[in-house]
């Protein structure tokens, strides 16, 4: 097995709107966080998108965090396609931002 590797997607969005692509990547098991913090009620709704050609992109999961000042939300999928990338759907509550990380093996 190889060393992780992990790349930030979004770095603490505050608006709406797809971050930066990652990849080229290899095949295999991918894991996805988010985390959510702010000032009292915080929420969120951020898909974790996937392409072969980094230009269409298509919903792989959707993730939700919500809570009191810090919430978080994860998924794992196995890989089977070449880019990836977060997309902000919603976010709301006193000074949101969201943080969205991707590990992988390489």
């Amino acid at each position: 097995m190889g060393a992780t590797r992990k790349a930030v997607l979004l770095n603490a969005a505050t608006t709406t709107g797809a971050g930066s692509s990652g990849g080229p990547a290899p095949s295999g098991r991918k894991s996805f966080h988010a985390v959510l913090t702010g000032t009292g009620a915080v929420s969120a709704v951020m898909e974790v998108q996937g392409s072969n050609d980094n230009s269409n992109w298509g919903v792989l999961a959707v993730l939700s965090p919500s809570g009191t000042t810090t919430a978080a939300a994860q998924v794992e999928l196995e890989a089977s396609w070449l880019y990836y990338r977060g997309n902000v759907v919603s976010i709301s509550g006193t000074g949101a931002a969201i943080t969205v990380t991707v590990g992988e093996q390489v």
